[in-house]
């Protein structure tokens, strides 16, 4: 990273540019694998992520268990890309979490429920009246919070990628 006066740049060990001197910030996303950086263009109030291997530009968003989540602010969709091998899942989320123990909660227009994805986007878990994940839900130690709405009775969802189905306290 390079600042000259009021302006930053990004050059790799050689010298050769790889993001010219036209950005108030550049900073490194070190808790991201990668060459992943915040960018931000003078004269813009938003941050953008940018990864220097794949030399690609995403919206800012939030990193955990490998995945970036992004939040795409012009269409209201978010999507993920796997840090390690820069795999795009699925533009269409109308709301995502970020992942946790490989599997992340998303709702797609229409659904009521939610569904718990994988890191390939595959749908693992679909919420349903009878087993409801709570929104915003995340696996921890294993389990995640649901409710029963038929038979009003909260309970825990085994997480789809170790064993078991779901069980209620």
């Amino acid at each position: 990273i390079a600042q000259y006066a009021d302006v930053c740049g990004l050059y790799d060990y050689k010298g050769n540019v790889i993001l010219p001197e036209k950005y108030d910030i550049i900073s490194c996303r070190h808790e991201i694998p990668g060459d992943w950086y915040s960018v931000k263009l003078l004269g813009e109030d938003n941050y953008k992520l940018f990864n220097a291997a794949a030399g690609k530009f995403y919206e800012s968003g939030t990193y955990s268990d490998g995945m970036l989540k992004i939040n795409d602010t012009q269409n209201q969709k978010s999507y993920y890309v796997n840090v390690a091998t820069g795999q795009i899942i699925d533009k269409n989320f109308d709301h995502a979490e970020e992942f946790s123990e490989g599997v992340a909660w998303v709702m797609f227009k229409g659904n009521k429920y939610g569904d718990f994805i994988d890191k390939n986007g595959k749908v693992v878990f679909t919420g349903s009246e009878q087993c409801n994940p709570e929104m915003y839900s995340k696996f921890s130690e294993g389990v995640v919070k649901a409710k029963d709405e038929t038979n009003y009775v909260d309970g825990y969802i085994y997480n789809p990628l170790g064993s078991g189905d779901y069980v209620y306290k």
